[in-house]
Order: structure tokens, then C-alpha cells, then sequence
């Protein structure tokens, strides 16, 4: 229900802020310093707790990102939004709960997580320990920053020392339609080779299949609705 939600919320529009101007993890990016009451009061807002369970089931991936040394983070939003932590040998590590009602971006700022929260865009960074190092506004008001939070945090592919790490759906139809969910995340090594890091295509089938019946059942109940009214209009 969170993603169908998140992508509402993403359509209303932007949460505009006018605070001074700072810079911090990246030197292109423009920030803006949030006061340490108000960290104080998103951070025990997050909730943020870590796991080194595996789950039984795989959150479907929403967005991800990878470090320069190969470690990998994918952000999957659910109810709680949950941030699975993988070394450079794919192998689990950590998985990071958060409970907010909006999508979370990824980057990596050395071996620190950086969390990009929707459309509020306060970026927080965490050790993998979830130790808060700190929090900032991300203000998307320049071109690079804008492109940094809209084209860069979104993207499917990274390529990192000569390795391409891609988002996927299983089924190579679906995987060109619009508005279906990846859920593969695939390695392809320099010479060719594809290794699939991580697979959630038993729960994205789930949840697709869940939107197919709620599609289905909101265009039955249209169908019902306006055909008689349309077939009266047009008799009269």
C-alpha cells in the first residue's frame, strides 16, 4: 500500500525550503543545515533499527546504489521501508529498517550509507552500525543538485571500476513496460559475464499480481458505473 502511496505523494509536488546554503558530501551539492532539535526529532521519527537476519522474504527493490569497494545497498519500500546490506561478495550483511511513509534514495559516502528521504529531501548519513553522522537538507533549486536527486538517485545502472550493476525485472516483457517493478539486481562482470546478486521475482510476482486484480476490479466498477448512463445518453 506504501507504494501506491509514495507514488501519489511523488505527483503532488515538491516541499519547498529557504533556509542558507551549505555544502556537505559532495562539493556540487547544494545543502542546508538542519538544527539539532529538529535531527533530534527526525531521527526518533525514523525508528531506524538493524537486522542481521535475513529475512524469509525479499523486500522488492525500489532503488539501489553500490560503493567504490562493492559494497551494495537496495531500498525497498514497504511498511516498514527496509534497506538490505550486501558485501562486494553479494553476500547479506545487514538489512536497515525505517519507518516512514515516503521512498528512501540511496548513495554510499565512503563506507557510510546516505539516505535520501522523498520529497522532503533530507539527506541522512549512518554508519552500517546506524549511528547517525548527520543530517542535511538536499536543496534541489540548481542544476547539478536537481540532477543529482532526479536522474542520478533514480538510476537502474551504475557502473563501478569497469562492473555494471543493473536493475531488472525477470521477464524481459515486463522488464520494458512502464510502472512494473524490478526485481532483480544483476552484476555483468567486464568480460560478459552476469551474476544475479539479488532475487525478488516470487514477491514481485505477488504484489503484480495483487495490482492486476485491483486494476481489473477499479475498471469493472467504472464499467458498471458509466456503461448504463452512456447507453441511456445515447438512446435519449
Amino acid at each position: 500500500m506504501n507504494r501506491i502511496i509514495s507514488c501519489f505523494i511523488l505527483l503532488l509536488g515538491l516541499l519547498f525550503i529557504f533556509p542558507s546554503t551549505a555544502f556537505a558530501f559532495q562539493s556540487n551539492l547544494k545543502t542546508s543545515e538542519i538544527s539539532q532539535k529538529n535531527q533530534d526529532k527526525i531521527w526518533n521519527n525514523l525508528d531506524l533499527h538493524i537486522s542481521t537476519e535475513k529475512p524469509e522474504k525479499k523486500p522488492i527493490p525500489d532503488w539501489f546504489a553500490v560503493s567504490e569497494n562493492g559494497w551494495i545497498a537496495i531500498s525497498s519500500l514497504g511498511d516498514p521501508n527496509a534497506i538490505s546490506v550486501y558485501n562486494q561478495n553479494g553476500e547479506f550483511q545487514c538489512i536497515i529498517y525505517i519507518d516512514t511513509n515516503t521512498d528512501v534514495k540511496l548513495d554510499w559516502k565512503k563506507n557510510n550509507l546516505v539516505l535520501i528521504f522523498g520529497i522532503t529531501t533530507i539527506m541522512v548519513e549512518i554508519d552500517l552500525q546506524g549511528k547517525l553522522i548527520d543530517m542535511v537538507y538536499l536543496l534541489t533549486n540548481d542544476d547539478e543538485t536537481d540532477q543529482y536527486y532526479y536522474e542520478y538517485l533514480t538510476r537502474e545502472t551504475q557502473v563501478v571500476n569497469g562492473v555494471t550493476y543493473r536493475l531488472q525485472n525477470s521477464s524481459k516483457i515486463l522488464d520494458r513496460m512502464l510502472f512494473v517493478d524490478k526485481n532483480q539486481l544483476v552484476k555483468i562482470n567486464p568480460d560478459g559475464e552476469e551474476i544475479i546478486l539479488y532475487d525478488a521475482t516470487i514477491e514481485q510476482k505477488s504484489f503484480f499480481y495483487i495490482k492486476v486484480v485491483i486494476i481489473i476490479t477499479i475498471l469493472g466498477v467504472c464499467a458498471i458505473t458509466f456503461i448504463p448512463k452512456l447507453i441511456k445518453l445515447c438512446k435519449s
